[in-house]
């Protein structure tokens, strides 16, 4: 008898587990190897789809109360589910309306797992978490790149206030794989600079501006010059300057010694806050060729010149194609494949385009070509007298070889004087 009454309150037991609204959620994977199992959270797009009820698909995302809104039930609260509950949940709940639905979650974009990346790294801000991810795949994601970055050590501090220092050499170089943690829902990633401030190199360089000082790194006046891509042809080199960070001590230098010589006595060690300035020549030197009156080195008395005052000193010629000059240049930053820049003159002269009318280096190659008339006109004053002189010379010739006297062959086929 008691076994009888035991039994149904059992299954009613059983039955009532079964219908009840909240699961226990699974517990997320660990470094230790346990499966990893998602569980929904705010701001994730899911879709719902309902095998045999096609109509009744829908995609929804999760509010930040953790609740989504299905049609026929209402609220769902569904964030700590994985989707496998989330859909047996809705099943339970649909089967008031529906003949046995069989309900189908699925995770379209995960946006409540994230964690912030800040520092030295190309990409910085939010990374939404898919999956498992280490701290190298979000440093990859994020475009860190072990051989240019000057970051040696990674914190990342956790919502518990708890802050991991990871060793970057140790995990590139070694491999040690202890240091490559998981990254949890939260986490901030902090990759700070490895250096001690900054230097600044002004004038006449390849790329002027600033540059890092690494941390224990001794950085002389010629790394910063090979840094900023070296000098440019119209730098001075023996007046440069050491401006130091306290503004109050300036410092000459003999670039000249140092670079041709090798002398390293000036080559003196830059702190951070310094300021290195290269001067500017005070005339500067241009070769001119093509269609000018003057050709070959021309000297303006000017630092920085523009080509519309090379042009007044140089004196283009009526055949030269302005709308057309040719200025080559030698590439600092790339010895031995110079620049070249093509300037329409005209919009210089014409319209006032000063887009147009660039500025010129010390050293400047300038071209004006010369127009197809210009060419042909030359041809006809320089070349074709020389072609003229030698034709005549080859008649004389045949004259004497035939035995007439100079200008008075005949042509016999055609009875008349072939040339005067």
């Amino acid at each position: 008898m008691k076994k009888a009454i035991l039994i149904p309150i059992l299954i009613i037991i059983f039955i009532n587990l079964i219908n009840a609204d909240d699961y226990t959620p699974i517990t997320q994977g660990n470094d230790d190897g346990d499966e990893y199992v998602y569980k929904i959270g705010a701001d994730d797009e899911l879709e719902i789809n309902i095998w045999g009820y096609e109509n009744l698909d829908r995609k929804v995302i999760v509010r930040p109360d953790g609740m989504i809104t299905y049609e026929m039930i209402g609220d769902i609260h569904c964030v700590g589910l994985t989707p496998t509950q989330l859909s047996i949940k809705l099943s339970q709940l649909l089967s008031k309306y529906l003949r046995e639905p069989t309900v189908i979650v699925k995770i379209l974009q995960i946006k409540s797992q994230k964690a912030t990346v800040i520092g030295d790294i190309p990409k910085q801000g939010t990374i939404y978490l898919r999956g498992q991810m280490k701290l190298l795949d979000i440093l990859t994601e994020c475009g860190y790149n072990p051989i240019t970055s000057k970051v040696n050590e990674v914190t990342v501090s956790r919502k518990n206030n708890q802050a991991i220092k990871i060793n970057l050499n140790e995990l590139i170089s070694s491999g040690d794989l202890s240091q490559n943690i998981l990254i949890q829902n939260g986490d901030a990633i902090i990759l700070p600079k490895n250096t001690s401030g900054q230097v600044i190199i002004e004038g006449e360089v390849g790329k002027a501006g600033e540059y890092d000082v690494e941390k224990n790194e001794k950085l002389r006046i010629s790394d910063l010059i090979r840094k900023a891509g070296g000098l440019t042809t119209s730098a001075v080199k023996t007046n440069a300057k050491i401006i130091r960070s306290s503004g109050k001590e300036t410092t000459r230098i003999n670039l000249e010694a140092l670079e041709s010589l090798g002398d390293q006595s000036e080559n003196y060690v830059l702190n951070p806050g310094d300021r290195l300035v290269i001067p500017r020549v005070k005339e500067t030197r241009i070769y001119v060729y093509g269609e000018n009156e003057r050709v070959g080195e021309v000297i303006i008395k000017d630092a920085m010149p523009r080509v519309d005052k090379l042009l007044s000193l140089a004196l283009d010629k009526y055949f030269a194609v302005l709308s057309n000059v040719k200025i080559i240049r030698d590439n600092p930053l790339s010895p031995g494949h110079p620049i070249i820049f093509s300037v329409d003159l005209k919009k210089v002269l014409y319209r006032n385009d000063a887009s147009q009318n660039i500025k010129l280096e010390n050293n400047d190659v300038v071209f004006l070509p010369q127009s197809w008339i210009g060419s042909f006109a030359q041809f006809l004053d320089e070349v074709w007298p020389n072609i003229k002189d030698g034709s005549n010379m080859l008649y004389d010739i045949k004259d004497l070889k035939d035995g007439y006297p100079i200008g008075e062959s005949t042509n016999t086929n055609n009875n008349y004087r072939t040339r005067n």
